[in-house]
């Protein structure tokens, strides 16, 4: 179970874990054949203040960070960015320190500067490495770069902001973006009464029917659109099949919805959620399975406190999330009304230490 990361701006005092890394062989063993013969970086002490007068502060033509290991402060490597005038792209460069490699740091990491990088208006970020690096050329594109090019023993390596798509594969779904693909089977399931309508806050009255045409435009912007990273939705598929999604939103310390102009000046928190809507796919563990994809994702990037609201009339969402280390943290007696009947409002909020026991559990219990 990989440990969430977080970027962290060095200060000119923790340039000790820099010249640990820089001077170690197992580290720096890539760097040989610029710096023969074990790859390590002369001088580092040195080599740090140039860098911290150089790369600190210098979004976005150039950034440097440690990725730091959230739930000891540990440094575990680090991360940069710079812009390259000639190529009109920005080479970028990740190093995970040696006795912590083989813990998901690397794609992890990948993926927390990618995110920071298109946040601060890169376009185009560029990497290159020897040919026979197949760990590092597989982090690469799985987060989402595509090979542009061999040449001279090394692979070039590209990923553009318009370009970036998020897919991978959990367990037995996929947990990807919107497509075109989806706009028939969405028509579909928001007209007309379906079962998952009974159960995602019913209350709620839906349209009847959904102008096809005014969906279809807004779909195809959606799609077209710059995405945030991390999503605050992705599309559940079951072999090439699209049964659902999970999603997420604003809340606030009063566990009330945020709009986008209320999160500029307000404190807010992420709540997640999940819907199956193919009916044909319930009781097999998809909900569960994609509600764990997505908490995972989330946690990768960074999201470090996550929720989790449904009804008292949820019970299959509650056993969900109680099974997943959510406990209840807010309930609001009879604040809705269906068919006659209360419900409560309740909120969870995710206990991420024991929803990664749990899935490490899961993982020795399969072994």
């Amino acid at each position: 179970m990989t440990e969430p990361l977080q970027l962290y701006v060095p200060k000119p005092e923790d340039g000790w874990f820099y010249v640990k890394m820089m001077s170690d062989p197992d580290t720096m063993s890539y760097n040989a054949p610029w710096f023969p013969p074990d790859g390590c970086i002369p001088n580092p002490e040195a080599e740090w203040n140039d860098l911290q007068a150089y790369w600190i502060g210098q979004e976005p033509k150039r950034f440097y960070a440690f990725l730091r290991r959230g739930s000891d402060g540990a440094f575990v490597g680090d991360v940069n960015y710079h812009y390259n005038p000639q190529r009109d792209w920005w080479d970028m460069g990740i190093v995970i320190y040696a006795p912590e490699r083989g813990k998901g740091y690397g794609r992890q990491g990948l993926r927390l500067l990618v995110g920071k990088a298109f946040s601060d208006g890169v376009k185009r970020l560029h990497n290159e490495f020897e040919t026979n690096r197949d760990a590092a050329y597989q982090i690469h594109r799985a987060v989402g770069f595509r090979e542009v090019g061999r040449e001279n023993g090394l692979i070039q390596l590209e990923l553009a902001q318009e370009t970036r798509k998020v897919s991978f594969r959990y367990k037995q779904l996929i947990l990807r973006d919107y497509q075109e693909s989806d706009i028939d089977s969405m028509l579909f399931w928001y007209t007309g009464h379906h079962p998952w309508m009974d159960w995602d806050a019913p209350w709620e009255e839906l349209p009847e029917s959904v102008d096809e045409e005014k969906y279809r435009e807004w779909a195809l912007r959606h799609i077209a659109a710059e995405k945030s990273d991390p999503r605050w939705s992705l599309q559940i598929e079951v072999d090439g099949v699209h049964i659902g999604y999970v999603g997420s939103y604003r809340i606030g310390e009063d566990y009330e919805n945020v709009s986008d102009e209320e999160a500029e000046t307000n404190v807010w928190h992420r709540a997640v959620g999940m819907a199956i809507l193919n009916d044909a796919y319930w009781n097999k563990g998809y909900g569960t399975m994609a509600l764990e994809g997505w908490l995972l994702y989330l946690l990768e990037h960074g999201c470090q406190e996550l929720y989790l609201q449904t009804w008292s009339g949820n019970g299959r969402m509650i056993h969900v999330a109680e099974k997943l280390g959510f406990t209840e943290c807010e309930r609001c007696v009879g604040f809705h009304e269906w068919q006659g009947r209360q419900y409560d409002a309740l909120t969870f909020r995710l206990d991420a230490e024991a929803f990664r026991a749990i899935l490490k559990k899961e993982t020795e219990d399969t072994d």
